[in-house]
């Protein structure tokens, strides 16, 4: 007598749905899914600058940004600039999209979040500080209208440095 969590019938049943899953697959079902990265291009040379203003330039098109609207919360301290947290939210609810910009590292514009109809947009991520800095939390709405939160984070170790 065999116990549930060792059932033949079980293990039959993963294996069965792994083997559909890998046909599909190799079948050419699954890549609609790897289409959807054409949809969100990525602003190649904004990551690269290493101005903070060139970057949002780049990024958004502008330097302009509306403060409000963007909720930014992360430790006032960070121990290790390698892993800070980072959580952002906003009051809006037709948000497409959220960028990060770090003004004192070496690649200010460190993440662009795509939140696909999210009705609470949210977004937690964990990000490289190089040193002490101010950190924005950009929203940019289906509009094109951009709103900032910001928040000056304390670093003691570098994240960025090898």
């Amino acid at each position: 007598m065999t116990s549930l969590g060792r059932s033949p019938w079980r293990r039959r049943s993963l294996l069965k749905g792994l083997g559909v899953l890998a046909i599909a697959a190799g079948g050419g079902l699954l890549r609609p899914l790897a289409g959807l990265a054409a949809n969100f291009p990525l602003p190649r040379r904004a990551f690269e600058r290493e101005d903070p203003d060139a970057a949002m330039e780049e990024a958004l098109g502008t330097t302009e940004v509306l403060e409000g609207h963007v909720t930014l919360t992360a430790p006032d301290k960070a121990q290790d600039g390698a892993v800070v947290p980072l959580t952002l939210e906003s009051d809006l609810e037709d948000v497409a999209r959220f960028h990060v910009f770090v003004d004192k590292n070496p690649r200010p514009y460190i993440a662009r979040i795509h939140l696909l109809g999210s009705p609470r947009p949210k977004a937690e991520l964990r990000i490289k500080m190089d040193e002490t800095s101010a950190v924005h939390g950009v929203a940019e709405t289906g509009d094109g209208e951009l709103y900032r939160g910001t928040k000056r984070i304390e670093v003691t170790i570098s994240g960025c440095r090898d």
